[in-house]
């Protein structure tokens, strides 16, 4: 059985999040921004700590979040 720990606290370019996506390798994650209209994305570091990576603006009220692979 394996558990969940905290391992810091970071906000770093979130407003109001609604939805967030994990990417299927684990290594990125998308944080929707509804009311600053924007897309956070995170890289997941091996310990599964985040770090900021780019911030995508001028989208509006992006509520829903999904990795499209093909």
């Amino acid at each position: 059985k394996e558990t969940l720990e905290a391992t810091g606290h970071g906000a770093e370019k979130i407003s109001t999040p609604r939805n967030f996506t994990l990417h299927p390798s684990g290594k990125w994650l998308l944080v929707g921004n509804q009311a600053s209209n924007s897309i956070a994305v995170y890289k997941v570091g091996t310990d599964g700590a985040l770090s900021f990576s780019e911030l995508f603006q001028d989208i509006p009220n992006p509520i829903c979040l999904r990795f499209w692979i093909q």
